[in-house]
């Protein structure tokens, strides 16, 4: 169980998705570029397929008893392991391309689609981006975001907010020229490529092209592990100005809803955090985000002063024992109190912050927080589907629920 759909990437256009602009371009659906490599500088590929280009621009066979290795040399690839292009620097972009009916295996993962190898940023370094068709994608997606376990029809109410969550996504980066989609982790969606099970497919079959819409768009369609009784609102989460004014979307609002997550082992929890530590968390990871909380040096009191319709604090106030005081979004707070900051060490996993519906209390040199659900939660909550589904709810009651006016309908 992951909390996905956690970020929202700046530098694209407001998303404008056409029916020509989500037609497929294969019996797959709509393609995507997943990048499932960031910034590393060696990568180990094995299977059955071509490389495209070799040296000249040609194709050079790879085979699964010789799998081969790549690297970075000044401005090209170097790619070993394959006779034909053994030791010779490619320019890149370097596409590696799986048999019919074969996989890629990446560094031991397996993967369906072909794999794009670019230049980063870094010095020496590249990116590893798969090119898939949407609808091979989603069981991948799905199987990493619920349990095996779970029932056929929160596998399928997974699939359609997935796929439109993909496709909104899709649409913003290709307006601004970026050459992924999406990201493998829970930056976007938790992606297990070739790894998949008998029902996340067969649910990504049931739901083919079916998406989540608001205005005849697809919705950027959020979703978390639990939301602990009490939704958060996109609004209260993310930007809305400019290129973001999707978060304002009506569907992605919370509002006072039943709930059936009481069965989530994070629906409620308490941690207890060093107080000290905890202020040079929150005032490293404000600088980092160059934010004035940076002046932070004892935590004198971090209470709520804003709830959004349904009860859950959407604002925080962050007391120092000098008398100032800094107001910070609650899901952000959740990221700062986990932070990875230099100097410090990492938050064990035991006495991580899960939501931003919490409260604290300080005594002394501790903080103790007690808090409800895990992630951010916007939009459906995963534990709710499978607890919904369990009382014998469909599908589009479950999305309906959680997405309230949006649409349900095909895109392809």
């Amino acid at each position: 169980m992951t909390t996905s759909c956690a970020a929202v990437r700046a530098g694209a256009s407001p998303p404008r998705i056409s029916s020509a602009s989500v037609a497929p371009v294969a019996s797959d659906g709509p393609g995507l570029r997943i990048r499932i490599a960031r910034s590393i500088t060696s990568i180990n590929i094995d299977g059955d397929g071509t490389i495209n280009p070799g040296p000249a621009g040609g194709e050079a066979l790879i085979r699964r008893q010789n799998p081969v290795l790549v690297t970075r040399s000044g401005a090209g690839f170097v790619v070993t392991g394959a006779a034909a292009i053994r030791g010779t620097g490619v320019p890149g972009p370097i596409v590696f391309e799986p048999a019919r009916g074969k996989t890629l295996t990446i560094n031991g993962a397996e993967h369906l689609g072909a794999v794009e190898l670019r230049a980063a940023k870094t010095p020496g370094a590249f990116d590893v981006i798969e090119l898939i068709g949407i609808e091979s994608y989603l069981p991948g997606v799905v199987a990493a975001e619920l349990y095996p376990g779970w029932s056929p029809t929160a596998h399928e109410a997974q699939a359609i907010a997935a796929r439109s969550y993909a496709l909104h996504e899709r649409s913003r980066q290709r307006a601004a020229g970026s050459p992924f989609d999406l990201e493998n982790t829970t930056i976007d969606q938790a992606y297990a490529g070739a790894r998949s099970s008998p029902k996340a497919r067969r649910a990504v079959e049931q739901t083919r092209g079916i998406i989540l819409t608001y205005q005849g768009e697809p919705l950027r369609a959020y979703y978390s592990s639990a939301c602990g009784g009490r939704p958060a609102s996109a609004r209260d989460t993310w930007p809305t100005e400019g290129e973001f004014a999707f978060n304002l979307a009506p569907p992605l609002q919370a509002r006072r809803r039943p709930f059936a997550c009481g069965f989530s082992p994070h629906f409620n929890w308490t941690v207890s955090r060093d107080a000290r530590t905890l202020a040079q968390r929150l005032a490293r990871a404000g600088a980092e985000a160059g934010e004035p909380i940076r002046a932070l040096q004892a935590i004198a009191s971090i209470l709520a002063v804003e709830w959004n319709e349904a009860g859950r604090p959407s604002l925080f106030e962050v007391r120092d024992l000098s008398g100032a005081s800094w107001r910070v979004q609650a899901d952000t707070l959740r990221h700062w109190c986990n932070a990875r900051v230099e100097g410090l060490p990492e938050v064990p996993r035991e006495a991580i912050v899960r939501s931003g519906d919490i409260d604290v209390t300080i005594v002394g040199d501790i903080a103790q927080i007690t808090g409800a659900g895990f992630g951010h939660g916007v939009g459906m909550c995963q534990f709710g589907a499978e607890g919904f589904a369990r009382r014998g709810w469909s599908r589009d009651r479950i999305l309906r629920l959680y997405y309230p006016g949006a649409g349900i309908s095909a895109a392809y």
